[in-house]
């Protein structure tokens, strides 16, 4: 994954951390009065997380603009977004990217309560669509605020959908520090989060409103320090928006279309087209345990193939789910094959310690040092990870799935590829005889 791509990973893995419970409070004989220090620390940051929640939930109205810088190795890309909203059916979204020299509009989403207009400015293309339940908080993709996603459903016309808890904490690293911010006084939340070594999440909150003032994070990857920063400016709190703010008038050359469809999406397609029903690339590569493991030799099993890497946040909502899918289905000769890719030794030791009893699938080792020349990238054309190909007892591929699916996805692609699944809405397997 390039340096860009991987921070924006981090969004995904936002998601994930804002639906996690917080942290066991187990304690040890030498760690008692640490733990009872941190846990006090974590039950004011719940009491702050549950403010911030119910502050963002009472909003009729709010128009901010969000400064973001993200960085990899070196590499920025800087961009500006606004955000309307009105209590309701009313939303805007504007991205401005400087990705590119000078100002560059990326995108524009928009409701006025009847119909959601997006516009995107690159491509030239616009969508029309009828409003719904569903269209508000708009779903734009990865450039959506990462620190506003935490508390963005909250915005919603509808109620509290998600619960007030904390993002798992790294235990010990939680702090609540007093900092400003042009002057203002802002209570600075600190933590590392469980899961992401080296990490370090950073939320400044206005005490005076509850509301997101700045965001920041940090992580490693194996191409170095990685993170996002982001700046939300209040232009206007509970009063009324123009109308006009609602609706676009697209420029003359741009087109209609029912769906967007980037290059870079493009390519993906391409990429599926070019593996989907032709036999799976072979390959042999080395298990934990130092064992020559060759992918044909699973020939006559429907087989789960999965990249992935210890630093990859939507790895981590995949891998749960293969679990689960290999603990329900291995009985009918189901092979789930985990290969760790685009990664180092030094990071994936410590990780298969520490889920060892997690993750109980069979796990390979890509050693290839250049992500170009590793078994993901040269054999099957990954751009992206999570990557997941689904292969027929025939060593066919009969799915290739980008990034993170629902379980049932997985299981429809898996059923496709001839094993006996329940396809129904539960995602449940099927009873036994």
């Amino acid at each position: 994954m390039k340096p860009i791509s991987a921070a924006i990973a981090l969004l995904g893995t936002l998601m994930v951390l804002s639906n996690s419970p917080a942290i066991a409070s187990g304690k040890t004989k030498h760690e008692v009065k640490s733990k009872s220090a941190s846990l006090a620390v974590e039950k004011k940051l719940q009491t702050t997380f549950e403010a911030m929640h119910q502050a963002y939930y009472h909003l009729r109205s709010m128009n901010l603009m969000i400064n973001t810088l993200i960085s990899a190795n070196g590499t920025q890309m800087k961009g500006t977004s606004e955000l309307a909203f009105v209590r309701g059916k009313k939303f805007l979204l504007k991205q401005t990217g400087y990705m590119l020299p000078g100002k560059i509009e990326v995108f524009r989403v928009v409701s006025d309560g009847v119909k959601v207009q997006t516009y995107d400015s690159n491509l030239k293309q616009y969508t029309e669509k009828p409003y719904t339940s569903s269209s508000f908080p708009p779903k734009t993709g990865d450039i959506l605020s990462p620190g506003l996603q935490l508390f963005m459903p909250m915005m919603s016309s509808g109620k509290i959908t998600q619960d007030d808890s904390l993002p798992p904490i790294q235990p010990g690293t939680a702090r609540i520090l007093p900092s400003k911010i042009d002057g203002v006084p802002m209570e600075l939340l600190q933590m590392g989060l469980k899961g992401m070594p080296g990490s370090k999440l950073q939320l400044w909150v206005n005490p005076r409103n509850h509301l997101l003032r700045r965001f920041a994070l940090m992580m490693k990857s194996p191409q170095g320090m990685i993170g996002i920063h982001e700046d939300y400016l209040i232009k206007s709190i509970n009063k009324p928006i123009p109308s006009a703010m609602f609706r676009i008038s697209p420029p003359k050359d741009a087109k209609l279309v029912d769906e967007f469809v980037t290059p870079e999406q493009q390519q993906e397609r391409d990429t599926i087209a070019k593996y989907v029903g032709k036999p799976a690339p072979d390959f042999t590569l080395k298990d934990t345990t130092g064992k020559d493991v060759t992918l044909s030799g699973y020939k006559g099993h429907v087989v789960l193939l999965d990249f992935w890497a210890t630093w990859c946040g939507p790895c981590q909502m995949t891998m749960p789910i293969f679990e689960q899918i290999h603990k329900e289905y291995s009985d009918q000769g189901l092979i789930v094959v985990g290969v760790n890719t685009w990664d180092t030794e030094k990071a994936l030791a410590p990780y298969l310690k520490e889920n060892a009893t997690k993750y109980t699938f069979q796990i390979l080792v890509d050693p290839a040092t250049d992500p170009n020349q590793s078994v993901a990238t040269k054999l099957f054309g990954v751009q992206g990870i999570p990557t997941t190909l689904i292969i027929d007892k025939n060593g066919v591929v009969q799915a290739y799935l980008v990034g993170v699916h629902e379980k049932q996805n997985y299981l429809d692609a898996l059923a496709k590829a001839g094993l006996n699944v329940q396809t129904g809405s539960s995602g449940n397997p099927p009873a036994k005889q």
